[in-house]
């Protein structure tokens, strides 16, 4: 039975509301660190020709990272699209004719792994399914013709097949646009939020701007860093070493503890002496988004009555890389 035209519909504006809320707090973020930055301009902590030197270094070192993210998105979204339709077509070849024809379909490529490859694997499988699909509507045509399969009985079955399916379908199209949507904002949004976060470094609002802890690995993994602290006073420093909540850098969700350990987590330091404090965090699939955005928290080291150290730390989630699928169309 075809869904109620008014229920698509209202999940439809409901699902829009949430994209546009968090679009908007990601906005927001945006927003906030640009008047932090301008605030540092006004007050001449930070020349505006900086900015134009630092994009540049900026991009070189993270333009190519940014393609890969988008390009995984747009592969995403277009190996959906091919699942879809080819999915409609074998399910209303199967209702009109069942167990008359073979469809069993080819998984769709990966999606990890070098771009420019992937969407030659993809066109490739696009190309492997839009045949395949064009034989089985050929050879139901033949039964039509040869009378095996009655003409009213093929398009009463058609009819009802749409009339079942069709919203079904329109809403996971509907569920892709929007994941499209929502994706290519975050990865938009991470990239120039990093940009000015890595821009007001260089004024010294991140203190101390020249360290910071990189975590990033797949999602599920574990992964570590490790931080170097001295003690540069005449006497002896009892410290402790903790991880502040993190959060989405895009300002979507709320602060969380992760689960991470920190070794040691407290040491004393003679004058001159040098402890390495390592920093573990397992990359759990509930906490974290894979192939999201960057999560910020900071590392700081106490000492009775003060911080001592206060360094930014980003955690990143990376997709787990499948093995690409080897397996080419069947040419039997």
């Amino acid at each position: 039975m075809a869904m109620p035209a008014s229920e698509p519909t209202a999940a439809w504006t409901m699902r829009y509301a949430r994209y546009v809320q968090e679009s908007t707090a990601r906005a927001a973020c945006t927003a906030e660190l640009n008047t932090r930055l301008l605030k540092r301009i006004a007050n001449g902590e930070l020349a505006p020709a900086t900015l134009d030197s630092h994009q540049g270094a900026f991009l070189a070192a993270n333009a190519a990272s940014y393609t890969d993210d988008v390009a995984e998105i747009g592969m995403r979204f277009l190996s959906g699209l091919i699942q879809a339709g080819t999915t409609y077509s074998h399910e209303l070849v199967e209702r009109v004719a069942p167990g008359e024809f073979e469809t069993e379909r080819r998984a769709p490529p990966s999606v990890g792994g070098e771009w420019s490859t992937g969407f030659q694997r993809l066109t490739d499988y696009a190309m492997a399914e839009n045949t395949a699909v064009a034989a089985l509507l050929r050879a139901l045509m033949e039964k039509v013709a040869s009378g095996a399969l009655s003409p009213d009985g093929m398009h009463s079955a058609s009819e009802e097949f749409h009339g079942e399916q069709l919203p079904q379908t329109v809403e996971e199209l509907v569920t892709l646009f929007f994941d499209l949507m929502t994706r290519l904002d975050e990865a938009h949004s991470e990239f120039g939020n990093r940009y000015l976060q890595t821009t007001l470094e260089l004024a010294g609002e991140a203190e101390p701007g020249e360290v910071s802890l990189h975590l990033v690995g797949p999602i599920g993994e574990t992964v570590s860093a490790r931080l170097a602290v001295s003690n540069n006073e005449p006497e002896p420093a009892t410290l402790r070493a903790v991880l502040t909540d993190v959060r989405r850098t895009d300002g979507v969700g709320p602060a969380f503890e992760p689960d991470i350990t920190i070794r040691p987590g407290r040491f004393t330091l003679a004058p001159g002496a040098e402890e390495v404090v390592t920093v573990t965090v397992r990359l759990a699939a509930g906490a974290f988004e894979p192939g999201g955005p960057e999560y910020a928290g900071t590392l700081q080291v106490l000492s009775p009555g003060r911080t001592v150290l206060a360094v930014p730390v980003r955690i990143r989630a990376a997709v787990p890389v499948e093995p690409a699928d080897l397996e080419g169309p069947d040419e039997s």
